[in-house]
């Protein structure tokens, strides 16, 4: 049986193509526009062709994705393949015996029904729609029992999105956690921009316009450059590390000073010690965030700071909740704390104003305005809260928060793993408790009236803050 099958592959393209196989896991794209769905899908195509009997697979996140992206391009690209598509399988399957299948996975519980399938070539298109947790069930169905097929994985995405983490963990940073039986040369990273797109700029020239106006500077970053240093998944998209992050100092003794605690065993635990000026800024001066600590061994850690004992902190409600079913018998986790001199109370644990008010106290803006002699000067207001370099975790976990896709007002919800305080929320939730002690800020529409802001510059010595 004839069949005619031209696939068009432009430079970047062919790179990807020749390293599908070569290594276990290849992600492709960045920037939006590279071309990630038609390399993904028509390199299948490719690998069907070449190796009878070859079983792989296409997934998108939804269905109707899967349809209008992918089901349909074939027959638009390749009108001769149409007559080998088996709707009710939802596959082509080739005269040569190889099949490429076009599948979704919504949820997780959905990567399970993959189990035990044998798919010898694997492509996940818009990869920064999935959890981790989908990714590596899904991983652990890409392996051949026959000889001469070859095996891999090939991942198109853009930064930001509820996989930006993971993905920039295993592809950009190279960071593996010990149980992960893979190193640097498993995962290769190919990135892609919209110019590399040679069809595109061809047919719409005007797309790099798009993407350059788009008004969240993240997001512009993230699709236009395909840049993943961004501050992951754009909620807190105003958070600069030389605006944010400020020498250590020494505290004056009549600031405010309050702490804040977000329980934690298998998960970390998170403690955070805040102080406050007399303007109002807010500065996180200490964090403890580990996991795997008893009750006792972390306040014999927070103790080890003589003004922790001084401090009221504002806790999450899980510790004031009953641990057993002994009911009032048994005591609380405040209640046990208490025992050591460590005075906790409710925080408010509301997740949608939390969010808006750590977004408040990180807002900044720079704005012109007229000055003597018609002089236009630069100003910028805001922050009203600052991290002191000894609070990497804390930087580091609010810079990873993304929208909750169903819920654009909140942040997502993210559970470390294997106790990594790098990987979860545990730092986010407890600055925000901390945050929603402080009142509602607002940024200036003009200059305001006090003296030209700066941002706050080391004073004195360096305070002693914990080094996780």
């Amino acid at each position: 049986m004839s069949l005619m099958v031209r696939i068009r592959l432009q430079p970047k393209q062919k790179i990807l193509r020749a390293n599908i196989c070569k290594k276990k896991f290849v992600m492709y794209g960045g920037a939006k526009g590279g071309g990630k769905s038609y390399s993904i899908r028509n390199i299948l195509i490719e690998l069907c062709l070449a190796h009878p009997g070859l079983v792989a697979v296409n997934f998108r996140r939804t269905y109707d994705d899967l349809i209008e992206n992918h089901v349909e391009k074939v027959f638009e690209e390749h009108p001769d393949l149409a007559r080998f598509y088996n709707g009710s399988k939802r596959a082509l399957i080739f005269p040569n015996g190889s099949r490429l299948l076009f599948r979704h996975c919504k949820r997780e519980e959905d990567a399970t029904r993959y189990r035990g399938k044998e798919y010898h070539v694997i492509g996940i298109d818009e990869a920064d729609e999935w959890t981790e947790a989908m990714f590596w069930r899904i991983q652990g169905s890409n392996r051949c029992s026959k000889p001469g097929i070859p095996v891999g994985m090939v991942i198109g995405s853009n930064p930001g999105g509820i996989g930006h983490p993971w993905l920039k963990r295993l592809f950009i940073d190279k960071r593996y956690h010990p149980h992960e039986q893979f190193n640097s040369d498993d995962f290769l990273f190919i990135p892609a921009l919209v110019t590399d797109n040679e069809a595109l700029m061809k047919n719409d020239p005007d797309y790099i316009r798009k993407l350059e106006s788009e008004g969240s500077e993240t997001l512009r970053r993230a699709y236009r450059w395909g840049d993943w240093t961004i501050a992951t998944g754009t909620f807190f998209d105003c958070l600069r590390h030389d605006i944010h992050v400020v020498k250590a100092f020494e505290i004056p003794k009549h600031w405010v000073r309050w702490g804040a605690y977000d329980f934690g065993f298998g998960h970390p635990a998170s403690w955070g010690w805040y102080t406050a000026d007399e303007k109002g800024n807010a500065y996180k001066y200490r964090e403890l965030v580990k996991a795997r600590l008893d009750i006792p061994e972390q306040a014999e850690l927070v103790l080890k700071h003589p003004e922790s004992k001084k401090l009221l902190w504002e806790a999450g409600h899980d510790v004031f909740s009953r641990k057993t079913k002994l009911g009032d018998s048994a005591p609380t986790i405040a209640q046990e704390f208490t025992l050591h001199g460590i005075i906790m109370k409710r925080a408010n644990i509301d997740r949608k104003l939390g969010a808006a008010r750590l977004r408040m106290y990180l807002n900044h803006r720079t704005i012109e305005t007229e000055e003597q002699k018609g002089k236009k000067v630069a100003t910028r207001v805001g922050p009203k809260l600052f991290l002191f370099d000894s609070c990497p975790v804390t930087y580091d976990t609010i810079g990873r928060m993304v929208h909750d896709p169903q819920d654009i007002e909140d942040v997502l919800k993210v559970d470390s793993e294997d106790g990594d305080p790098r990987s979860g929320d545990d730092a986010y939730d407890e600055t925000r408790y901390s945050i929603m002690t402080r009142p509602p800020v607002t940024l200036p529409l003009e200059k305001p009236d006090s003296k030209t802001y700066r941002r706050p510059s080391s004073r004195g010595k360096a305070s002693s803050g914990w080094t996780v």
